[in-house]
C-alpha cells in the first residue's frame, strides 16, 4: 500500500512540473520531452488531479480505482504494471454499475449466496444452521496451510459452523485428495479423515474410501474458478457471511463475525468496521 501511495504522490508531483505541449509545440526540445515515455505517463494520470474520489481494493483485488470528474474511471493494477482509463466499471458478479463509492465498494466482497451455488467440494463443521458462520478456503495436503486450518476447526467448531471448502492446487496428488474426500460414500468419514489430516496415499488401499458413482469429480474445477474469481494467492483465505475477508484466518473469530465492509473505498487503507 505504501508503494501505492508513493507512486500516486509521484504521478502528483510529476503533474506539477508538466508543460503544455500546444503552447510548445514548435520547440524541438519541448516536442521531445512532451514525447518522451515520463511526459506521457504525466498527461495520462494527470486527469487524477480532479478525481471526485480514489478507491484502493484489498491486497488480493490488486486495482486502485479512481472516478473521475468528467465520468470516466482509470483503474491501475496495484502492482503498478497497468492502467486504464475507461467510461463503465461493472460488478460481474451482481450485475451492478458501480457509480459511487459504495457500489466500489461492492466490488471486491466475496458473496457467500452464489459461492453456496457453485458445485464445490465443500465440509460443513460444527452446528447445524441454514448458512456458515465462516467459510475458510483451504488446500489438502499435508502441509502448513492445511495444518493451521484444521487446528482452527477443532478449536472453534463446538460453538461456530464453519464451511471448509476443499481446494485443489497445482499439486496432483492434492488434487486426487480433494477428488477423493468428496465423492466418498461415507461423508461423515471424510470429513473425520480431514480433520485427522488421514489424506488417501495411492500405494496403500487402507486409506482409501469407497467411492460414489454417482460424483462428478470435475467439480474440484470449480476452485479453480472460485481461486481466480476473487484473486486468492494464499491458504487459507477465510470470510465471514457479510463478505469480508481476511488472508489466513482470524485472530479473533468472534470480532470477525460481525465486520462489515465500511469506507473501503480509500486509498489510507482498510477500514473493517463492526455493527
Amino acid at each position: 500500500m505504501n508503494r501505492i501511495n508513493t507512486a500516486l504522490t509521484a504521478l502528483a508531483l510529476a503533474l506539477a512540473a508538466s508543460v503544455s505541449g500546444n503552447a510548445l509545440a514548435d520547440d524541438p526540445l519541448s516536442e521531445s520531452v512532451a514525447n518522451s515515455r515520463e511526459q506521457k505517463l504525466t498527461d495520462f494520470f494527470s486527469i487524477t488531479a480532479n478525481a471526485d474520489w480514489t478507491a484502493k481494493l484489498p491486497e488480493t483485488g490488486g486495482m486502485v480505482l479512481t472516478k473521475l470528474k468528467n465520468g470516466n474511471y482509470v483503474a491501475m493494477g496495484s502492482n503498478m504494471r497497468y492502467a486504464f482509463e475507461v467510461k463503465r466499471v461493472v460488478n460481474i458478479m451482481n450485475g451492478e454499475e458501480v457509480l459511487d463509492l459504495k457500489t466500489a465498494n461492492d466490488l471486491w466482497l466475496v458473496y457467500p449466496e452464489q459461492v453456496q451455488k457453485m458445485p464445490l467440494p465443500m465440509f460443513r463443521y460444527g452446528p447445524d444452521k441454514p448458512k456458515a458462520d465462516i467459510t475458510i478456503m483451504a488446500p489438502v495436503q499435508d502441509d502448513k496451510a492445511s495444518k493451521s486450518t484444521v487446528e482452527f476447526v477443532k478449536e472453534h467448531m463446538d460453538k461456530f459452523t464453519i464451511d471448509v471448502i476443499l481446494m485443489a492446487t497445482t499439486n496432483k496428488v492434492a488434487g486426487n485428495s480433494v477428488a477423493h474426500l468428496m465423492c466418498a460414500m461415507d461423508r461423515k468419514l471424510a470429513k473425520e479423515r480431514y480433520l485427522d489430516m488421514k489424506f488417501p496415499i495411492k500405494e496403500d488401499v487402507s486409506t482409501h474410501l469407497e467411492q460414489n458413482p454417482q460424483c462428478n469429480v470435475d467439480d474440484i474445477i470449480s476452485t479453480f474458478t472460485l481461486q481466480r474469481m476473487y484473486n486468492v494467492k494464499t491458504y487459507p483465505f477465510t470470510y465471514n457471511s457479510h463478505g469480508a475477508t481476511v488472508a489466513g484466518l482470524p485472530e479473533n473469530l468472534e470480532q470477525f463475525l460481525d465486520f462489515k465492509p465500511e469506507n473501503l473505498a480509500s486509498i489510507q487503507g482498510l477500514d473493517w468496521s463492526k455493527n
